[in-house]
């Protein structure tokens, strides 16, 4: 008969072989709570002893790691590139890192991440190439596999993005009409890219348009294109339309609640009966091709005061995404924030380890009027300032001015709450809070605020200058 091992024994062992390992290992329990390091870690760490180490929270001895989002989640992460900052020398290395959940008789008990450093990034390379080569190859991926894939594009650990995802992976290769809805800066073309690349439709084009910003009386030629001479100043070889650009791939339709309304007859015909017609053109062009909608308007108004037509509305939602606001979704806010750090780095060069414990709290303490897009701009602000090591809370230090003036607004508007107002004072308080939003969402750019609120550039100038709006 063969022995056992004793537990102490087996202990034993598996310290050696982890010790053994030509990498750097780390095990936190599901509280993100170190309970071992190998001696290849926390000596390139910078620290002396495992000891220094143990019963302390993973995201406070490494600034910017997952580890305690994969004990929590459950969700591996595999081929992550990690910069690591020594604490005596200051140097950053990066090094590709996997972090795999710890189950016990299925029930998530931690997590075990291992960091290759430079010295076995040869053999990384290789598998890359070998990855690289399958990647190229005809993919149809299995439900598990999709959902993994969709990770990288869309990200967070929240359980509305957890669904969101699954239905995406569901849904994609259903040519349905898809409407996404959600705040401005909430990531909807994210999700719309999502749906098309997971699609079989990704092998065509991908063919979008913004339906607010184009002039009303240039939208239809632009949709359906148009034939020689068909009105004046047309082009004599004429135009090709997004529709027809479209064909056998997916068209987005962005903002469609500001879609003229005259032209949505024109939008349902073509959904209804496949098919549709250049302007001065008698001859039907077959239509084949998914149609995407997003928008951050209210559509029961829109329908209820006679702007949007409710049967092209029933036509256009079949696969509704509802996007939920960061504020409502806030356990989002750290892996986002990491996701842009990384790809700041990789675009710029930039060698940014993560954000402190106390400047993602601050973070987190944020409503984020503007949603992802203003978390973005606010992480690459950051970025640019530092240009390496640890994003600190004196970095978002604007935040929390931003905080204490949303307070005070509470206070006043609970104050105020049985003061009456005048209709004029109701308009300049409504407008001053519209400027102010689109102005952080497009980070001080008037011209384009003036596009996105639709009035003349010199308007905007003369409210801000009336309201005494200020943007940082």
């Amino acid at each position: 008969m063969g022995s056992k091992l004793s537990e102490k024994k087996l202990d034993y062992v598996m310290r050696c072989a982890f010790e053994s390992l030509p990498s750097a290992n780390i095990i936190v329990d599901e509280n993100g709570i170190i309970v071992y390091a190998s001696k290849f870690h926390y000596t390139f760490l910078g620290i002396s002893r495992e000891e220094e180490m143990i019963g302390l929270p993973v995201e406070q001895v490494i600034p910017g790691t997952r580890m305690h989002i994969v004990a929590k989640t459950g969700v591996p992460e595999y081929g992550y590139i990690f910069r690591f900052i020594n604490r005596e020398t200051k140097e950053i290395v990066p090094v590709v890192c996997n972090r795999i959940p710890i189950y016990d008789d299925g029930v998530l008990i931690g997590a075990l991440a291992e960091a290759i450093f430079p010295q076995g990034m040869d053999a990384v390379l290789t598998l890359a190439k070998e990855v690289e080569k399958m990647n190229n190859r005809p993919k149809n991926p299995s439900y598990m596999e999709g959902i993994r894939q969709l990770e990288e594009h869309i990200v967070g650990v929240s359980p509305a993005i957890n669904d969101l995802r699954q239905m995406i992976v569901k849904m994609a290769n259903f040519p349905l009409p898809v409407l996404i809805t959600g705040e401005t800066g909430t990531g909807k073309e994210v999700f719309a890219n999502a749906f098309h690349e997971f699609s079989d439709k990704r092998k065509n084009n991908f063919v979008k348009i913004n339906c607010a910003a184009i002039p009303n009386e240039l939208l239809e030629s632009e949709l359906f294109g148009y034939e020689p001479g068909a009105f004046t100043g047309a082009s004599p070889s004429g135009k090709v339309g997004k529709f027809q650009f479209a064909q056998n791939g997916t068209i987005l339709l962005d903002e469609i609640g500001d879609m003229p309304f005259p032209l949505q007859a024109k939008l349902l015909r073509a959904i209804q009966e496949k098919e549709f017609e250049k302007i001065g053109s008698l001859k039907t062009i077959p239509f084949n091709a998914r149609i995407i909608c997003t928008t951050n308007r209210n559509m029961a108004e829109l329908i209820e005061e006679q702007k949007f037509r409710q049967d092209l509305y029933y036509r256009i939602n079949v696969i509704e995404i509802k996007i939920p606001p960061l504020r409502a979704r806030k356990e989002d806010i750290e892996p986002l924030s990491q996701h842009f750090i990384e790809k700041i780095n990789a675009e710029h060069g930039l060698s940014i380890v993560g954000t402190s414990p106390d400047a993602m709290k601050l973070l987190m303490k944020y409503d984020w009027p503007g949603n992802v897009r203003e978390l973005q701009h606010v992480i690459e602000h950051a970025c640019f300032r530092v240009g390496a090591g640890i994003l600190e809370m004196n970095h978002f230090k604007h935040l929390e001015e931003r905080i204490e003036e949303s307070r005070q607004h509470k206070e006043e508007t609970a104050d105020d709450d049985d003061k009456i107002l005048s209709l004029d004072e109701v308009k300049a308080l409504a407008e001053k809070k519209e400027i102010k939003k689109v102005l952080m969402q497009t980070k001080g750019n008037k011209s384009q605020a003036a596009k996105l609120l639709k009035i003349d550039r010199t308007i905007l100038y003369d409210k801000i200058k009336k309201y005494d709006i200020t943007i940082e």
